[in-house]
């Protein structure tokens, strides 16, 4: 059962503040994503746990939840937005000086990915919402008001490298998720060992020997929460070279 916060179901008006980045597991992060706040305290590291490693499985959950506390308002900030490998200290920070905002979050990260320059197919809370016909993804069909999009969109925009795991057995997901997918590394220089990596880890891979940590990969599902909880700035997803060298 997907738990949501009790003050966010009964609100009066709800107004999601999300702001707009790349997200080594999901591409990007914004308005849909942003609701996923919602979810009960700890829960959400269930919830990555469940989702192990199949996206679009995540993608629709995260859906499921926006389509739930059904905000009246999303305001994006995307006045200094991020790109590369984030949503942490991996990320690299761009200013593209845009405030947007919508009634249907969904309409809104569209129009933020033509803007960025994206790839729809690559979008995974877009595919989703698209399956389950929730929010407007067509974007003939977006009205835009204001100052035009077009003097905003991005040249380069640096997207992160993601792929699909979950295919064929689970000898080859395992293939796939240790050499085609990014992975946290930390960076022993500014590790400082606060464990809090450790204690959010939805699936317990980390651990603490002889001074630094130890990952279990076979069993990571690339949530990247111990990136996002990082006060140091150590962790970060790293490239396999068999990825680099496909894409």
């Amino acid at each position: 059962m997907l738990e949501l916060s009790r003050h966010a179901l009964h609100a009066d008006r709800i107004i999601n503040l999300p702001k707009f980045k790349t997200h080594s597991q999901m591409y990007l992060t914004a308005g849909v994503k942003n609701t996923f706040g919602c979810v009960v305290g700890t829960r959400k590291a269930q919830w990555h746990f469940k989702a192990g490693t199949d996206r679009i499985f995540f993608a629709r959950m995260l859906v499921e939840v926006y389509h739930a506390v059904d905000p009246d308002l999303t305001i994006l900030d995307s006045i200094v937005a991020m790109e590369g490998d984030g949503p942490g200290t991996g990320g690299t920070p761009r200013p593209i000086g845009l405030l947007a905002a919508a009634t249907d979050a969904v309409a809104l990260d569209r129009t933020m990915l033509d803007i960025a320059g994206g790839d729809p197919d690559s979008f995974f809370t877009l595919r989703a919402a698209a399956d389950v016909g929730v929010g407007e993804t067509d974007p003939a069909r977006i009205r835009v008001l204001g100052d035009g999009a077009e003097q905003f969109r991005q040249r380069n925009f640096n997207f992160p490298k993601t792929g699909k795991i979950a295919v064929g057995p689970k000898a080859l997901q395992r293939f796939i998720v240790n050499h085609l997918t990014a992975r946290p590394v930390e960076d022993r220089s500014k590790c400082t060992l606060c464990n809090k990596c450790i204690e959010i880890c939805p699936t317990e891979i980390i651990s603490a020997k002889d001074g630094r940590l130890a990952f279990n990969y076979d069993k990571c599902i690339r949530c990247f929460c111990c990136v996002e909880v990082c006060p140091e700035g150590a962790m970060k997803p790293v490239t396999p070279l068999l990825l680099k060298i496909v894409s």
